[in-house]
């Protein structure tokens, strides 16, 4: 199982140009609003036409500008859920369900099935009005899964949803794709959500694939600095090269010790809010005074803002997130005087030249 493509689109704001190969593995796509995220999507299912590339699944052509092969989106064999799940608001749970089996002699027994696999069988008779966000998406789900596709791709599946709703759908999803044998993609701007569902994570910026790898590689060991803010990293500084060994946190005000060599191509450093440790040796390298800026609690962690320089600047705060429990036990509620930058937990990155209007989140 595969799915390639190379394609190239222009749009008014950006142009979409993706090379990706998924390998087989349920492949999610992290990037801001407005990345093109879902627009490779609609290029794949054939909503959208690319101006030039192919895709390829299966080994199956797809799209290919210069064979002039397009196929329309009913012989593509893929399912997509969009955001809005788009259920026929004039057909009943059963019917929009049945409507998507290709095998019209067994649509009754496929439907049957689906209704029971997803706990629908009592709204088989019920309109897409008549139910919640919650079945809407079962709906629409089980819908999909009766099209028997090759693909399954979901946009934003839990934008809609509340948080309870999110983590008990989250679940049942988990265990309909841990059975299914074809491609999976998902687009979200959540890193988590693509953490749970995917195998791969691809990073898009301004339409273009910034990195695609691995999802604990991806989050563990970013090679660039937008791949850094968009998994999650709070704290990242402007950086200069000292050593092969050694580089300058321009934005913290201090020199940090590295276990990765540093190349000439790292112009940021970062470290990860809960890696951070208070520094009980003062006279340790990678340590910095800091004093406290802001304090936010959390069910479950701590946020603590710290500065270390006047004025504080956005780029000069720093974020350190704590475990309540550990918080208590281990440091008796006590804010630290200086913070200690682990040399392992240290994140070099480079720089794409598209992540200085990026927001962290």
């Amino acid at each position: 199982m595969s799915l390639t493509l190379d394609i190239t689109k222009q749009y008014k704001s950006f142009t979409l140009k993706m090379q990706l190969d998924t390998q087989g593995k349920a492949t999610g796509l992290l990037g801001a609003s407005g990345c093109g995220k879902s627009l490779t999507l609609k290029c794949i299912a054939g909503i959208e036409t690319p101006d030039s590339g192919r895709i390829i699944l299966n080994g199956k052509i797809l799209y290919d500008s210069e064979r002039k092969i397009n196929l329309p989106p009913r012989e593509r064999n893929i399912g997509y859920m969009f955001q809005n799940y788009a259920l026929f608001p004039n057909m009943t749970v059963g019917e929009n369900i049945e409507i998507a089996v290709r095998d019209k002699r067994n649509k009754k027994l496929v439907s049957e099935k689906m209704l029971a696999m997803f706990r629908l069988t009592g709204l088989r008779s019920r309109y897409p009005h008549q139910l919640s966000g919650g079945e809407q998406q079962r709906v629409a789900l089980a819908r999909m899964l009766a099209y028997e596709p090759e693909v399954l791709m979901f946009d934003e599946p839990f934008s809609a949803l509340d948080s309870f709703l999110k983590d008990q759908l989250g679940q049942e999803l988990a265990e309909v794709l841990s059975t299914y044998q074809g491609e999976i993609m998902m687009v979200s701007h959540s890193r988590d959500e693509l953490y749970r569902f995917c195998e791969n994570i691809a990073i898009i910026n301004k339409g273009k694939l910034v990195e695609f790898g691995e999802k604990t590689e991806v989050f563990a060991n970013p090679i660039h600095v937008i791949t850094a803010k968009l998994t999650g990293c709070k704290n990242i500084s402007r950086a200069r090269k000292i050593s092969d060994y050694e580089i300058e946190a321009l934005d913290w005000g201090m020199k940090l010790k590295t276990l990765r060599l540093v190349d000439e191509e790292i112009w940021y450093v970062g470290i990860r809010a809960h890696n951070m440790k208070p520094a009980h040796d003062l006279q340790k390298p990678n340590s910095l005074k800091v004093t406290l800026a802001g304090f936010s609690e959390g069910p479950f962690e701590n946020s603590i803002i710290f500065r270390h320089c006047e004025p504080m600047t956005e780029e000069g705060k720093l974020w350190w997130i704590v475990p309540k429990q550990k918080w208590k036990e281990s440091f008796q509620e006590q804010v630290p005087s200086h913070i200690l930058f682990p040399e392992e937990h240290l994140l070099l990155l480079k720089d794409t030249g598209q992540a200085e209007d990026l927001v962290i989140s």
